[in-house]
């Protein structure tokens, strides 16, 4: 086939549908029951991290009083409390000595066996 008759063919327009109804209208159906259902799921996945976030930026007079609503002032210094009185520092440098332990120790062994076989790449 000739480069012309391939261009052609590529950009004729498609076929036009048939005006079945009933099968248009049951895919239709089917398909907003489907992003109903996957909305449904998105707002039960998400409605915790919005409580939380919503619970973070109350005071604690705020989160006695309305402790589901938005917050009516926004209080940003509950993370700088949060941080020091939870030494959040202190933890997250822990995670980093382990996560770094880990990979060193994964790593070391993996490129001296790729490299005792001769591989051209480390793993």
């Amino acid at each position: 086939m000739s480069l012309a008759a391939t261009l052609r063919t590529r950009t004729q327009p498609p076929p036009p549908r048939s005006s079945g109804g009933s099968a248009g209208q049951g895919k239709r159906l089917t398909r907003t029951v489907f992003y109903l259902v996957l909305a449904a799921l998105a707002v039960y996945a998400l409605a915790p991290l919005v409580l939380v976030m919503f619970s973070a930026l109350k005071s604690e007079q705020e989160l006695a009083t309305n402790p589901i609503g938005p917050p009516h002032a926004l209080v940003w210094s509950n993370f700088a409390t949060a941080w020091t009185q939870g030494n959040i520092g202190t933890g997250m440098r822990n995670s980093a000595i382990i996560a770094g332990g880990t990979i060193i120790s994964d790593a070391t062994p993996r490129n001296a066996s790729a490299i005792a076989r001769g591989s051209p790449t480390l793993t």
